[in-house]
């Protein structure tokens, strides 16, 4: 109703002084509703200078890069926990690796990003232990495995833009 805002992806619109812009996301595929409207979404929220991106439950597909990269998001948040054929025979759908959410980021730009969606369900995960060894390692972009009851902050001085 009134208090909802319905947007589809490529479209933006500022909500409480909070610039948001959806974009799409494949969930195993890119779909559309019976009335012509992705089904996936990712979230850009641009606050105070500042742009963070959800990806949405997504895998790699044709234009993504290009389309995040638009977006000069200082942090991006992807989900981590992968796909595999067990899974898919499950009808569980999937979502990037942790290698692909990294390379995403570090190939559009983003300086930082939090890894999530992993150590969730026992059926649908990656361990948590390899998620931290990697974002550890990662220079570019800056990464950190989430944590449940974590505050993140981003301290835009901080964080280096890539060239």
């Amino acid at each position: 109703p009134a208090r909802l805002r319905l947007i589809d992806a490529g479209e933006s619109c500022v909500i409480a002084g909070i610039g948001v812009t959806a974009t799409r996301a494949a969930h195993e595929t890119l779909e559309r509703d019976a009335e012509g409207f992705h089904r996936f979404l990712g979230l850009a929220l641009r606050i105070g200078g500042a742009t963070v991106f959800h990806s949405g439950d997504t895998i790699p597909f044709d234009g993504q890069l290009e389309e995040v990269r638009a977006l000069a998001a200082d942090l991006a948040l992807f989900p981590v926990n992968g796909r595999d054929a067990l899974r898919a025979s499950q009808g569980v759908p999937g979502n990037l690796t942790l290698d692909e959410a990294l390379a995403l980021a570090r190939e559009a730009g983003i300086p930082a990003l939090i890894a999530h969606h992993f150590d969730l369900f026992d059926f649908n995960t990656v361990p948590r232990p390899e998620v931290e060894a990697a974002t550890r390692l990662s220079r570019r972009p800056q990464a950190v495995a989430a944590s449940v009851g974590m505050a993140y902050g981003l301290d835009q001085s901080a964080v280096e833009r890539a060239p």
